[in-house]
C-alpha cells in the first residue's frame, strides 16, 4: 500500500485576500469569501454537521468575528458552535501575516506521515493505494473527514503540539481510511435510530483509541462537555453502560421509541469517553486483533465488549435479550 498526500490550501488563500485589507472590511467581502470555491466546499461537506448549511449563517458569524476583533473583544455568548467558529477566525485576523507560515508548519507535519501509522495500528489491513487530500481553512477549531477530503483548521491545528496534532490527525485518518476497506453489513431496515447509534459508538470508540488520551481535554475546553462530566464517565463508566443497556432493552426489548438512543449517546460528546472506554477494554482482555476485527462492525463491537467486560467484572454488560435482539438487527439470527 502507497499512501500520497495532496495538500490544498486554497481556503487559506481566499481568507487571507479577503482579510489582508483589514480593519477595512465589510459584510460584501465576508460573503465574498464564503462564494469562493473552497469555502463552497467547506460549507457542502461541514455544514451540515453542526446545523450551519447556509451560506448566510457563515456570513453571518464571520462579520460578527470581524466586528468583535476591531473592538478587540471575545464572544461572550453562550452558542458553543458560533464561539468555536469566531475564535477562530478572530486569530486568523490578528494574525493574517503568519497564517502562510502555519499552514507550512501544518503540511510539514502531515507530510511525515506519523498520523497514518498511528491510524493503522486500529485498522485491518488495506490492499490498495491511496491519495488523501488535505484542505487547509480557517473555519472552527475542528478538523474532519467529509466526502474523502480532511478539513483541517489551522488556528485549531496550531494550538496543539505535534504529537497532539498526530494523535488528532489519526482519529480522522482511521475514518478516511475504512472507506476503504469493504467490512459494512447492511442491517435491517427500520432501526435507524439504533444503528446509527452503535454506528457512531464504534466509529468514534476505535478511533478514539488514535488520540483519546492526549486530547481528552478539549472536551471541556472547547464547551462540548459539561465541566467534570469525562471523568465522571471514566471513572464510572459501568453507570453509563448500564444506562446505555437500559435505553437499548426499553426500544428493542419493550418496544418503546419514546427513547433516544443517539440523543443519550451525543448529548455532551458522551460517545467519545464511553466508546473509547469499550474499544480500550476490548483491546486490554481480548487483544487488539479482537479490537481491529470489530472495524466497522457495530454487532461485532458491543459483543465482544460483552465479552471483555463479564472477564474484568465476573458479568455482563449487555442483557442476552438485547444481543439477541441486535443480533436480528444485523442479520446475524
Amino acid at each position: 500500500m502507497n499512501i500520497s498526500i495532496n495538500h490544498n490550501i486554497d481556503g487559506i488563500k481566499d481568507f487571507i485576500e479577503v482579510f489582508i485589507t483589514y480593519p477595512h472590511i465589510n459584510e460584501t467581502d465576508i460573503e465574498r469569501l464564503l462564494s469562493t470555491k473552497s469555502y463552497e466546499k467547506l460549507i457542502s461537506l461541514f455544514g451540515k454537521n453542526i446545523g450551519l448549511a447556509k451560506k448566510t449563517q457563515w456570513e453571518e458569524i464571520f462579520y460578527d468575528a470581524y466586528k468583535l476583533s476591531l473592538e478587540d473583544k471575545q464572544y461572550a455568548g453562550s452558542d458553543i458552535i458560533k464561539k468555536n467558529i469566531i475564535e477562530p477566525v478572530i486569530w486568523a485576523i490578528k494574525n493574517i501575516n503568519k497564517l502562510y507560515s502555519y499552514t507550512e508548519k501544518i503540511e510539514r507535519i502531515v507530510e511525515k506521515k506519523e498520523f497514518i501509522r498511528k491510524a493503522l495500528k486500529y485498522l485491518p489491513p488495506i490492499n490498495c493505494d491511496i491519495e488523501i487530500k488535505f484542505n487547509y481553512y480557517i473555519f472552527m477549531n475542528n478538523a474532519a473527514v467529509e466526502g474523502n477530503q480532511v478539513l483541517i483548521d489551522i488556528g485549531f491545528a496550531n494550538q496543539l503540539s505535534e504529537v497532539q496534532l498526530n494523535d488528532l490527525l489519526a482519529h480522522e485518518m482511521h475514518h478516511y481510511l475504512k472507506d476503504y476497506i469493504n467490512i459494512y453489513k447492511q442491517p435491517q431496515n427500520g432501526y435507524n435510530d439504533v444503528t446509527l447509534s452503535l454506528f457512531t459508538l464504534e466509529n468514534e470508540g476505535i478511533a478514539d483509541m488514535c488520540n483519546f488520551e492526549s486530547l481528552k481535554y478539549i472536551y471541556e475546553k472547547f464547551g462540548w462537555m459539561e465541566k467534570g462530566l469525562l471523568m465522571d464517565i471514566l471513572i464510572n463508566s459501568n453507570k453509563y453502560i448500564n444506562q446505555l443497556n437500559n435505553i437499548l432493552k426499553i426500544k428493542l426489548v419493550e418496544n418503546n421509541n419514546h427513547v433516544n438512543i443517539y440523543e443519550f449517546l451525543m448529548q455532551n460528546q458522551i460517545v467519545h469517553p464511553l466508546g473509547y472506554k469499550m474499544a480500550r477494554t476490548i483491546e486490554e482482555y481480548l487483544g487488539l486483533d479482537e479490537l481491529r476485527d470489530c472495524v466497522g462492525n457495530p454487532l461485532k463491537f458491543i459483543s465482544k465488549f460483552n465479552t471483555a467486560f463479564e472477564m474484568e467484572n465476573s458479568k455482563k454488560a449487555f442483557d442476552d435479550e438485547v444481543i439477541e435482539k441486535l443480533c436480528f438487527i444485523y442479520n446475524n439470527r
